[in-house]
């Protein structure tokens, strides 16, 4: 899944004329983290979901029930608002191991998904995805590292309230958190948080119409992008050259959070010409 978050305070920007203005033709109203098919551990309550809209989902908007057994009950839903914005859509009814759910909502733009025939009723206006519990929990090491990638220069896209986004050159700096075999398979059910200098860093969008879900990043999931721009005319950054930055990893559904240990990003100068 590609998400986004970086640090960036915009220093100035040009109002645009109504008629300039950016229009967002098809926003997207997000869902479920998971899509399609996903393996949840045996610890896990229940999926992580995002709404782009301000509106407050309601448990009448969302359906768990259980798979392969013929005439069975929607299970009763619970929405869990996490501190990011998030949500954790689980049951009051503890999901078994080795057992296959079905997780639907209409609250998503129906054409980012396909339409599911496992139910017959406006199929086109849900999101589904089936669980199937895992035998194993999931235990979040306390040990958990960043690996970062060298510094680079080049374009990255910013929102533009004229045109919806731009290209700016910047140093950008890369890193990802390095999941150990056991807890890889399970990380669509974790939130990331990059916390920079002490505070979490702004999930970067890339454009005005764009939205990112709490917990991801523009890169893939556990990945994560921050960069320092290479002007501050016209809309740069004012991010610092050098940043103390580490990631905060959850596990929602099982009441866990670690954090990785900090790394320094240096951005050095900007070479000149590009």
């Amino acid at each position: 899944m590609v998400r986004s978050a970086l640090l960036v305070l915009v220093a100035t920007f040009t109002l645009p004329r109504a008629a300039d203005a950016c229009s967002c033709a098809v926003p997207e109203y997000w869902g479920f983290y998971a899509e399609g098919e996903t393996t949840l551990p045996a610890n896990g309550r229940g999926l992580l979901w995002a709404p782009q809209l301000r509106a407050e989902p309601k448990p009448e908007d969302f359906e768990i029930r259980l798979l392969l057994v013929r005439d069975e009950q929607p299970l009763p839903v619970k929405l869990e608002k996490l501190a990011s914005g998030a949500y954790l859509v689980h049951s009051t009814t503890p999901l078994q191991p080795g057992a296959r759910y079905a997780f639907r909502t209409r609250a998503f733009n129906r054409h980012r998904f396909q339409d599911d025939s496992r139910f017959d009723d406006d199929r086109s206006a849900w999101q589904v995805v089936t669980v199937t519990v895992s035998a194993e929990p999931l235990k979040l090491p306390g040990d958990l590292t960043l690996k970062a990638s060298p510094i680079e220069q080049g374009a990255v896209s910013v929102p533009d309230g004229a045109s919806c986004s731009r290209s700016m050159q910047a140093r950008k700096a890369a890193f990802a958190v390095e999941l150990p075999a056991e807890v890889a398979p399970f990380a669509e059910h974790l939130h990331f948080t990059t916390v920079a200098e002490g505070r979490p860093a702004p999930r970067h969008r890339g454009s005005v119409c764009g939205f990112v879900p709490p917990g991801r990043t523009w890169e893939d999931t556990g990945h994560d992008l921050l960069y320092r721009g290479c002007s501050l005319f016209g809309g740069g950054v004012a991010t610092p050259p050098k940043q103390t930055v580490h990631v905060e990893v959850a596990f929602p559904g099982g009441g866990q959070t670690v954090k990785t240990k900090p790394i320094t990003i240096e951005y050095g100068a900007c070479a000149k010409g590009e």
